[in-house]
């Protein structure tokens, strides 16, 4: 009669197993529920304006505001590149402005129309805000642009 013992290495493995399936069913559940815990205006508003490209400290904004009816500390934003450059590809300095109080939240995204989070705890609920930015100097380093047009849309939360 043959008796089956389990040795410690293979709990230690079975163990690994468990605890990394464990952690892979939280990480997808904290990344797929995250959004759907988003509060406020869900709606996407399109924006558009013409962005410099040549001087890092001249900003341009979108004239579209809409109100934040959230506490979230973000907006969601996606843009493309329009026209002269749209083949570039270049990553913008995109931001989210506060009507009356100044740039918050700035990031460096791809003008790939995927959405990514302006974050910042300056955002508040009550906020009238639109996206604004400017465009990557390499536009005009490689393209010899000086302006570009970029268009997409956002959700204020």
């Amino acid at each position: 009669m043959f008796f089956y013992v389990e040795n410690t290495r293979d709990r230690r493995i079975k163990m690994k197993r468990l605890f990394v399936a464990f952690l892979a069913i939280v990480m997808l559940t904290t990344i797929f529920g995250s959004s759907a815990l988003a509060e406020g205006d869900l709606t996407n508003y399109a924006f558009s304006f013409s962005a410099q490209c040549v001087n890092t400290s001249v900003l341009s904004h979108a004239s579209q505001f809409h109100l934040k009816t959230s506490d979230c500390n973000f907006i969601e934003v996606r843009h493309a590149v329009i026209g002269n450059g749209s083949n570039g590809g270049y990553n913008n300095y995109i931001y989210c402005y506060v009507e009356e109080a100044g740039y918050y939240g700035a990031k460096w995204q791809a003008p790939d129309m995927l959405y990514y989070c302006c974050t910042s705890d300056w955002l508040w609920e009550g906020d009238s805000v639109t996206p604004g930015g400017r465009g990557n100097t390499k536009y005009n380093e490689y393209l010899g642009l000086t302006n570009i047009r970029i268009e997409g849309q956002f959700r204020p939360h």
